[in-house]
Formats: structure tokens, sequence, C-alpha cells
């Protein structure tokens, strides 16, 4: 079954654009660390830990994903980003801090909300009909 998942999951991702795969990402790390507080507040140290180790390998993708050359600044502030939440998540979850979780799931999900608004201005971009998209995710400093 897990097999039928897994193939089912990456049918879904081909074709997409890989700025879409990458806001996919942002939403699920910043899901997952939602889901480690709630297992946090339940008790459950186990479901909270695996938790925070799918979000520290989203992360982790993340941060291999960064294209430094085309990215420049960009793509150093966020792989400095990614360390700290890397970090932040490990200490968070050793220490089952709950506010730390919450406060790393706002920096996520700022992140996600502002690759979200140039998400929207790509494909309104290609829709228009523009070779070239107002801000590609290479200039964002990640493959997408």
């Amino acid at each position: 079954m897990n097999r039928i998942k897994k193939a089912y999951r990456q049918s879904q991702l081909e074709g997409l654009p890989p700025e879409r795969i990458t806001l996919m990402l942002f939403e699920g790390a910043v899901n997952f660390i939602n889901a480690a507080r709630e297992a946090t507040l339940r008790g459950d140290a186990a479901v909270r830990g695996e938790r925070i180790s799918r979000a520290l390998a989203i992360v982790g993708e993340l941060q291999a994903t960064l294209n430094f050359e085309a990215g420049g600044e960009i793509a150093q502030n966020l792989m400095v980003l990614y360390d700290y939440l890397t970090r932040e998540l490990l200490l968070a979850n050793l220490r089952a801090d709950v506010e730390l979780m919450a406060h790393l799931a706002e920096v996520l999900d700022e992140i996600r909300a502002g690759w979200a608004e140039m998400v929207e201005q790509v494909a309104a971009s290609r829709a228009d009909g523009s070779k070239e998209p107002p801000v590609s995710g290479d200039q964002a400093g990640t493959y997408a």
C-alpha cells in the first residue's frame, strides 16, 4: 500500500512547475511542525519526534536545492535561515518546547506566504504568455 501511495504522489508532482513543488514543501513543513506541537500537547513524544523529523527532512531538501550561482545573496540568506530552523527544530524536539515550535511554524509560514505570492506572479506571467516570469525560482535562490 505504501508503494501505491508513493507512486500516486509522484504522479501528482510530475508536470507541476518547480515553484509549485517548493510551495508544497513549505506547506508540508508548517503542517508537520504544527502536528508536532499538537503531539507535544497530548504528551506523545514518539509522534512529536516523527513529525519534527519530517519537517527537518523538508528543510534539508529546501536547503539542498538552493542555487547559489543564480540566487546570490538571497540563497545565502536562505541557507542561514535553514540552518537556524534545523537547529531550533532539534532544540524544540529535545525540550518539547511548544512555544518554539509555534514560532518556527510562523517563520516558515511567512516564507511560504511570500513564496505563494511569487508563484501567483509566475502563473499570471505564464498565463499572459510572457516568456520571462517576473521572478524565477532561480532568482529566489532555489531550484524552483
